[in-house]
């Protein structure tokens, strides 16, 4: 299915469909009706699970929570409907029941997935401006994004801010930012990537130690090679396993 874009969303009517129903609300309360509008998008229902959702937008006692909203996005970000994706999300900044960051950091990774990385960054500070806190998984999302399009500059940008913001990077931070480095030719800032994984205590999987050994070795200077055999043995020095590939890419 075609992923859709953002440039028309602010003309496009919602596709994702608020409509009438005669749906009404007789048992249950938010936690039971968020379930059940889950049930239906799995099945693919979405004109029953926006018309439930809208009779709860309608009573006056079991109006939708964040986790009932989450629940909407969830749907049209699986599609890469982010028209959809976005007008909840106005919606949602409308009304009483205000975005969290796992909503944002759904729909920046939507948009993302669609390389449409502008948009997404724009999402993202509009989220800073209304004073919520990204998390690791927002910065992870962003850097794969700028990365997918070549951006390793933005890239480094982003890494600087997760440190200055004092978030604790994870594996994926370093890995996705690495590997670009490595497939821009920037080999001594890979390693630099790396080194500073270590320095941080933050203990490499093997597929990042791979990605790393690889990029060193298909460096085809010898100085690389033997950083790469280094790298193995600080490596099992701190109790990391080295498997077949691992040994194998050298």
């Amino acid at each position: 299915m075609m992923r859709a874009t953002t440039a028309a969303a602010s003309s496009s009517s919602l596709k994702f469909g608020y409509g009438s129903s005669r749906l009404g609300l007789r048992f249950g309360d938010v936690s039971t009706y968020t379930t059940i509008i889950n049930g239906f998008l799995h099945q693919n229902r979405e004109v029953k699970a926006v018309a439930l959702f809208n009779k709860m937008l309608e009573s006056g006692n079991c109006k939708p929570n964040v986790v009932t909203f989450g629940t909407l996005v969830k749907a049209p970000c699986m599609k890469g409907n982010n028209i959809a994706a976005i007008q909840l999300l106005k919606k949602m900044e409308e009304g009483a029941c205000k975005p969290n960051v796992v909503i944002y950091n759904m729909i920046i990774d939507s948009l993302c997935k669609d390389t449409l990385v502008v948009d997404a960054l724009h999402i993202f500070s509009e989220m800073i401006s209304k004073g919520i806190s990204p998390t690791v998984v927002t910065y992870n999302t962003l850097i794969h994004g700028v990365c997918k399009i070549g951006k390793w500059k933005e890239a480094t940008r982003l890494l600087s801010e997760v440190v200055r913001k004092h978030i604790l990077p994870n594996v994926p931070t370093f890995s996705v930012l690495a590997d670009t480095l490595f497939k821009e030719g920037m080999v001594q800032e890979a390693r630099n990537m790396f080194e500073m994984m270590i320095q941080s205590n933050i203990g490499p999987d093997t597929v990042t130690c791979n990605l790393l050994v690889d990029g060193l070795c298909k460096a085809e200077k010898v100085e690389y090679a033997s950083t790469a055999m280094r790298l193995i043995q600080e490596m099992v020095e701190r109790g990391f396993s080295a498997d077949a590939s691992t040994t194998e890419l050298i």
